[in-house]
């Protein structure tokens, strides 16, 4: 009883929402390298055309990177790593709506006046392509900082020292405005209805940076042509802060700039929220390696890590593991299986940590501080005429005692290679447990 008009016209809004596309990227390089340097400047430029025929569409993005090392002597190596990135994408506000109406075949995209169309009622039976036309913009800049380093010092020639260190930086820049859109019936005789009821504007901004270093020294000897043994001990950090804020107007003036200020509500159609965490991860590891003619291996690891996302008292723990292997087809009595081009026995143990599937800030409870306005405030007591103030446990209690979850795997393994390798595979045996699960 709500449809108002029964136009139909040959085509699909498939037909009309989407065509084709044009796309274009650049890329320019220049490099040079001297005795003791050299860098690569690369230069990068993308449009990307979008399928989507109305409403305004466009990604564009801009990249510069540079890659430079310098060798200061025979012991001393720097080498870095920089780009930046500055990316707009520009789409209709409404996209869902556009992407997910389910409407009839054969819907006009405007009425005869060139106005918005709706069949019945709801925007769900909106036409699209007017939803795209007039429902406004969402505007969005991503800028990306990209950095690494990686320092060498060779104090002897069997012993280096190697730091490295990044930084990444994720900034974006939300900017939405939904246009209330006016629709009409198809001769535009008929006001029907606004969609959505109220226009609004909203500004948002999202930082995510990621730190990160590590630092190590490195050990590697080869004895009488047979023992080769490697010696690794270093500390690596990483750390990961994120915050974003988001503000919103309604009954946004349309036609002008948009901004938080040009808007005709009141205090109360204003909103404002902002979000922050952060984590980071420490710890120090050591690895030995021993191999004999590359014949019998043996692998052996230790780490002490620390989280954030424990209580400091539950915060650290340490882990480790050992493997060996052997090749057997490099021992004499192999030598007449031909067939057999590789044949290697494998067993290795290990426990390793793990902090997954807990919030940043599990360990630290929460309090909800709740109160009653008034004698009719509805579900808050009153003592007299006084408001009672209410504390209670925001979500569910926490534990104190949590820490690492403990995986424990042992392994058994045979790799084999057959007729030139043409035949390959592994047979494995292994078991795992999952100890103080989170």
């Amino acid at each position: 009883t709500d449809v108002k008009d029964f136009p139909l016209f040959n085509q699909t809004m498939q037909d009309v929402l989407w065509g084709t596309a044009n796309s274009q990227e650049h890329q320019l390089s220049v490099s040079s390298r001297g005795e003791k340097a050299g860098y690569r400047v690369s230069l990068g430029y993308l449009n990307d055309g979008s399928l989507l025929q109305w409403g305004n569409n466009s990604n564009k993005r801009y990249n510069l990177r540079l890659t430079h090392d310098y060798t200061f002597s025979d012991k001393l190596k720097l080498a870095t790593n920089i780009s930046v990135e500055r990316q707009q994408i520009v789409q209709p506000s409404r996209l869902g709506d556009i992407m997910n109406n389910g409407i009839q075949q054969g819907l006009p995209l405007f009425n005869q006046k060139g106005q918005a169309y709706v069949w019945g009622s709801g925007i769900q039976n909106a036409s699209q392509v007017s939803i795209a036309a007039f429902g406004g913009d969402n505007n969005e800049a991503n800028t990306r900082i990209n950095t690494n380093m990686n320092l060498t010092y060779n104090l002897l020639p069997t012993l280096k020292l190697v730091g490295t260190a990044g930084y990444y930086l994720l900034n974006t820049d939300y900017r939405t405005f939904e246009n209330n859109i006016p629709f009409y019936d198809y001769t535009g005789a008929n006001f029907l209805a606004n969609y959505p009821t109220r226009s609004s504007y909203q500004r948002a901004n999202k930082q995510e940076a990621f730190y990160s270093a590590n630092l190590y020294a490195e050990f590697s000897k080869t004895l009488h042509q047979a023992h080769d043994v490697r010696l690794t001990v270093g500390a690596q950090y990483e750390r990961q802060e994120y915050n974003r804020f988001v503000a919103k107007t309604l009954d946004a003036i349309p036609d002008v700039p948009n901004s938080l200020n040009l808007s005709t509500g009141d205090a109360t159609t204003k909103t404002v929220s902002e979000a922050q965490n952060h984590y980071a991860i420490g710890g120090y590891f050591a690895r030995f390696n021993y191999s004999y003619k590359d014949k019998y291996l043996l692998e052996a690891n230790a780490r002490y890590d620390g989280s954030s996302k424990f209580d400091t008292e539950n915060r650290w723990k340490g882990f480790w593991g050992v493997s060996a292997g052997w090749r057997i087809t490099q021992e004499d009595f192999m030598k007449g299986f031909t067939f057999l081009d590789n044949l290697k026995l494998r067993v290795s143990y290990g426990r390793v940590g793990n902090q997954n599937g807990i919030g940043l800030y599990d360990y630290i409870q929460f309090m909800n501080i709740n109160f009653s306005t008034g004698a009719t405030s509805s579900g808050f007591p009153i003592l007299g005429t006084s408001p009672v103030v209410r504390v209670s446990p925001s979500g569910t209690l926490v534990a104190l005692d949590r820490t690492w979850e403990e995986v424990i795997n042992q392994n058994i393994g045979l790799d084999f290679g057959l007729l030139k390798n043409r035949l390959y595979g592994t047979i494995e045996v292994f078991k795992k447990n999952n100890n103080n699960m989170l």
